[in-house]
């Protein structure tokens, strides 16, 4: 999860991140900078609960 607006770590450093991580996902949040988890927080804590019920979902099938 990545804020679009972060000056910290640039979007484009997202995006090599997603390139050489096997089976990542990267979720934009826009209006955001370095800090989701604060900055959009109701969004993230969404986010991060369909990833973990992802990938509980695939590792019971």
């Amino acid at each position: 999860m990545w804020g679009r607006q972060d000056v910290v770590t640039p979007p484009e450093a997202a995006e090599q991140f997603h390139r050489l991580l096997p089976d990542s996902r990267l979720v934009w949040f826009d209006q955001c900078g370095h800090v989701p988890m604060v900055e959009q927080a109701d969004g993230f804590a969404t986010e991060l609960v369909r990833f973990t019920e992802e990938i509980s979902q695939s590792r019971t099938s």
